[in-house]
């Protein structure tokens, strides 16, 4: 009480407006994140299953759980592919897979200047200067990505 009484009304109603703030951001992300959690639970049984259980009502989404979606529908096919690849020994579907990964780029900007290098594709990039733009092997973007020298461009969707 005595703090109460030391604070004027204007630094209490900071703290508590922020405070309101801080819970109500908590509580919106906690229903994105239950809400979020029930539709990829449902579309991942959709996928999997080859039984016809009630299906996801694309209606009801907002487009942005739609967008979440997608990417969540396509790591569950992806993930079936693999597995199912394994299981029957086609290894030709196997080494395509690893193929296309392998011929995966990825476009970045450079934050630090680079020399040249030899990628994994055996080819010759750079050398770079600071904000230089480069679309290169998965691989070796990650490479750069990681130890700070790039960071990834976000394509448009």
């Amino acid at each position: 009480m005595a703090r109460l009484r030391i604070n004027t009304s204007d630094e209490v109603e900071k703290v508590v407006t922020d405070r309101l703030i801080q819970l109500m951001s908590m509580t919106g992300k906690l229903l994105f994140d239950i809400r979020n959690s029930k539709i990829v639970d449902s579309a991942s049984n959709n996928v999997s299953s080859s039984e016809s259980g009630p299906s996801l009502d694309y209606s009801r989404l907002t487009e942005e759980e739609k967008f979440i979606l997608d990417a969540e529908t396509e790591y569950s096919k992806r993930q079936n592919i693999i597995v199912s690849s394994m299981l029957k020994g086609r290894a030709l579907m196997m080494e395509m897979l690893s193929e296309k990964t392998r011929s995966k780029k990825v476009a970045i900007r450079f934050v630090k200047p680079f020399g040249q290098f030899l990628g994994v594709d055996l080819s010759r990039y750079g050398p770079f200067l600071v904000e230089d733009i480069a679309v290169l092997p998965f691989e070796n973007a990650r490479s750069l990505i990681e130890s700070g020298v790039a960071t990834e461009i976000e394509l448009a969707y």
